[in-house]
């Protein structure tokens, strides 16, 4: 049974966009310093500058000569390493793109502007064996980068926690589009928005909630299992008073918390959602859990910088 939305949304050269990123860092991870303007990720804010300087966007092209890709999200945990959703990569038939077919941009302020944002090359790219591009399960995946980066007050890492315990409230971040439909547009600055989480079995149960309304049969089925709603590597997180959401084009995008001493997090990738785009406060999306991976990051990003909360 097939409930979850993947997150990208594939574009065309004619389905351009501006994206602004990130502010600070030198070379510690987490810090930030610039401010954010109100505006409206779906119902959010929009970000002033260059913020987050760990944010990323992504280019995976399907087709370079015909100029389409798949936008997504992703994460700088140190120097040469991003971290980003599986699903980013998937093609129609199941396989996955290559390195060479991937682009990453950082410290962008006008992404439209490609011939002023040198794109990093990829050297390769690490893909969980065990996702599930039914469930999103186990949807995580790491870039490492063709060469190193300099870190610069646009361009800086994000902490890695030691522990998950006592986080509950979030924020999301991304160029996604900031409604549902057809027509709807990727927002023209990075975008954020506070969620809350879910406990693992009110997700269920909402879940069970949207899935009895649309797919009623499914429900019955003998084989029906609700505890397979959510994979056991998501987390889920909502805000129910504004609806604000993940939406297309934010897949791959960071989950973050604010700790001590004003640092950020990672603390979830942005994969997917039963509903569409925030617009049933009913609904909640999910994010890959970052600590269910913290051997296999530092196995490969043995340079990422690790804190506690």
């Amino acid at each position: 049974m097939k409930i979850i939305i993947k997150l990208i949304v594939c574009l065309s050269i004619a389905e351009s966009f501006i994206s602004a990123a990130p502010t600070t860092s030198e070379k510690d991870c987490g810090d930030l310093w610039s401010e954010v303007i109100k505006s409206r990720i779906r119902n959010g804010h929009k970000v002033k500058g260059n913020k987050y300087p760990w944010m990323v966007q992504l280019k995976s092209y399907t087709d370079r000569d015909e100029s389409e890709y798949f936008q997504c999200g992703g994460t700088l945990i140190d120097n040469q390493h991003i971290i980003t959703a599986a699903h980013c990569f998937e093609k129609d038939d199941g396989s996955f793109l290559e390195a060479k077919d991937v682009d990453v941009y950082m410290g962008t302020k006008n992404f439209i502007e490609e011939d002023e944002d040198e794109a990093y090359s990829v050297e390769k790219l690490w893909i969980d064996p065990k996702y599930d591009g039914d469930s999103l399960g186990n949807d995580f995946a790491i870039i490492t980068l063709a060469e190193k980066v300099d870190f610069t007050r646009h361009i800086g890492p994000i902490c890695l926690p030691t522990t998950a315990e006592g986080a509950d409230q979030f924020t999301i971040a991304g160029w996604g589009k900031t409604s549902s439909g057809k027509n709807a547009h990727s927002a023209t600055r990075l975008m954020e928005a506070v969620v809350t989480l879910v406990p693992r079995d009110e997700c269920e149960q909402l879940a069970l909630n949207w899935l009895e309304k649309t797919e009623p049969d499914a429900v019955k089925s003998p084989d029906f299992n609700v505890t397979e709603l959510i994979a056991e590597t998501h987390l889920c997180a909502r805000n129910i008073i504004t609806g604000s959401d993940t939406c297309a084009g934010d897949s791959g995008g960071p989950l973050m918390y604010l700790g001590q001493d004003d640092r950020w997090f990672l603390m979830g990738v942005v994969s997917g959602s039963w509903v569409d785009c925030g617009v049933d406060k009913n609904g909640a999306s999910f994010y890959t859990k970052l600590n269910y991976y913290e051997e296999t990051i530092k196995s490969q990003a043995p340079s990422a910088c690790w804190r506690d909360i």
